[in-house]
C-alpha cells in the first residue's frame, strides 16, 4: 500500500546528493553503515534462536506451532507422516512471518539510520565553515539539505508512526503475559521458561531498536547547534554572523519521529515502556500467587 512512498525513500539514501564529497565524510558515511549492520544483523540472530528453541521444544513435545488446519485427521505422535507434513508446513509459515517481520523493522531503522549519518555529515560541514567566502558560498546548500533530512525524517513518521504506535501497545502486553508465563514455568519445566525468556527478550529488542535510531536522529539534530557554533564564526563579518545567528535559531527545534502523536521514538520512551510493563507484570504475578495460595 505505502510501496512508492518507501521505494521513493529507499531511492534517496542512496542518491548522489546523498553520497560523502571527501574521505572524512566517507568514514562517517561507514560508521553509520556499520552501526545500522550492527544491530541488524545482532537482532537476525537473535529472532534466530528464540526461533529455533520454539523448534527443539515443539519437536521434543510432539506438538505443532498452531492448532491444525484440517479438522478431524489424524496428526499425533503415532501418525508421523501426517504430524510431519502439518509440521513442515505450519513452521516454515512461521518461518517466513519472522523474516517479513524482521524485514519491517530493518526498514525503519535503515531509514532513520541513514538519515542521522546525512546530520553526521552535516555536522562536520558546518564545523569547516572558516571565512565569510566559505559561507557565502554553500550557506544554501547546507540549509536545503538539512531540509532534505527534516522531510525525509517526517515521512519516515507519517509512514510507520500508526503502526509503530500499535506494535509499542501490543509489545508492551505481550512482554508482561510472557513474563508471567516464563514466571510460572520456571519451575515446573526449564525449557518452556527459556523459550519465553528468550521470545519476551526478542520483543524487548525489537521495540528497542525504533526507538535508538530515532534517539539517534534527534540527538545528532540537537548536536548541530554545537557544530555551527564550532566554526569560524568569529572572522566572518557582522552580516554573516547575523546568518550564523538565525540559522541557529532555526535549529533550536531538534527532529523528533513521534509514534502517532503520542510518543517519540526514544529511549526515554523505551525505559518507560519497560517500566510500566514491569508494574504490570507485578501485579499480574501477585495475582497469581495468591490464587495459587
Amino acid at each position: 500500500y505505502k510501496f512508492d512512498q518507501i521505494r521513493r525513500l529507499y531511492r534517496q539514501t542512496v542518491d548522489e546528493s546523498f553520497q560523502p564529497q571527501d574521505d572524512l565524510e566517507a568514514a562517517l558515511h561507514r560508521k553509520g553503515v556499520g552501526f545500522i549492520k550492527y544491530y541488524y544483523y545482532s537482532y537476525v540472530v537473535m529472532v534466530h534462536i528464540a526461533h529455533g528453541s520454539t523448534l527443539l521444544l515443539l519437536l521434543q513435545k510432539k506438538r505443532l506451532p498452531y492448532f491444525p488446519w484440517m479438522l478431524g485427521v489424524e496428526y499425533g505422535s503415532e501418525n508421523p507422516i501426517t504430524y510431519g507434513a502439518f509440521f513442515a508446513y505450519q513452521y516454515i509459515g512461521m518461518y517466513v512471518h519472522m523474516l517479513l517481520n524482521v524485514s519491517g523493522d530493518a526498514q525503519i531503522c535503515y531509514l532513520l539510520g541513514m538519515a542521522s549519518t546525512q546530520l553526521d555529515i552535516l555536522a562536520k560541514r558546518f564545523q569547516q565553515l572558516r571565512a565569510s567566502g566559505d559561507l557565502e558560498r554553500s550557506f544554501v546548500g547546507l540549509v536545503e539539505r538539512y531540509e532534505t533530512v527534516q522531510r525525509m525524517v517526517r515521512d519516515v513518521e507519517q509512514l510507520y508512526s500508526p503502526a509503530f504506535f500499535a506494535q509499542f501497545v501490543v509489545s508492551g502486553l505481550v512482554i508482561c503475559a510472557t513474563a508471567v508465563k516464563a514466571a510460572s514455568m520456571y519451575n515446573t519445566g526449564l525449557e518452556n521458561a527459556l523459550q519465553h525468556l528468550l521470545y519476551m527478550l526478542t520483543m524487548m529488542y525489537q521495540m528497542f531498536l525504533p526507538c535508538l535510531f530515532g534517539n539517534e536522529v534527534t540527538r545528532k539534530s540537537n548536536d548541530l547547534k554545537t557544530a555551527v557554533y564550532s566554526s569560524h564564526w568569529y572572522r566572518m563579518s557582522v552580516k554573516d554572523r547575523k546568518m550564523i545567528i538565525m540559522l541557529m535559531q532555526r535549529l533550536n527545534k531538534p527532529l523528533a519521529v513521534k509514534a502517532y502523536h503520542f510518543f517519540n521514538y526514544n529511549l526515554q520512551a523505551y525505559t518507560t515502556t519497560l517500566n510500566m510493563a514491569y508494574s504490570v507484570y507485578a501485579v499480574l504475578q501477585r495475582s497469581t500467587e495468591k490464587k495459587n495460595e
